[in-house]
């Protein structure tokens, strides 16, 4: 499994997906793996810009609402690695991810199996 890079953060409430995800940015250190009964969306950065927002929500729930910012506080610089833990599974979500003045990029339709990690790369935005 590739190491990721960033820092722990702290737990981030969800309430459109009804429970609290774990969050946790990690520096150039093994990331575990998900439990049995959760998934993991693990989001890195890889634009040169930072992401100020990251939205994670039940498909197809993406076009009607984005429910909290996943970040919370927080953004992601370019080269580091966002960790969202406790992700409810199976099912599917859509995601969103915002960059500072640069625009956006989504995904719709993910399916999240329990005891596995997606990883979104993103390199850029479209447009």
């Amino acid at each position: 499994m590739p190491a990721v890079h960033a820092r722990w953060a702290t737990w981030v409430p969800a309430f459109m997906l009804g429970f609290a995800l774990a969050s946790c940015k990690q520096d150039n250190i093994e990331a575990p793996s998900p439990g049995p009964n959760e998934a993991w969306i693990r989001l890195h950065n890889d634009t040169g810009v930072t992401l100020t927002e990251f939205y994670v929500v039940p498909a197809p729930e993406g076009g009607t609402g984005w429910g909290d910012n996943q970040f919370g506080e927080e953004t992601l610089r370019s080269g580091r690695t966002f960790i969202l833990k406790g992700v409810p599974c199976p099912d599917e979500y859509d995601m969103r991810a915002l960059g500072d003045q640069t625009g956006e990029v989504q995904l719709q339709g993910v399916s999240l199996q329990c005891g596995e990690s997606f990883d979104w790369e993103i390199n850029g935005f479209p447009g």
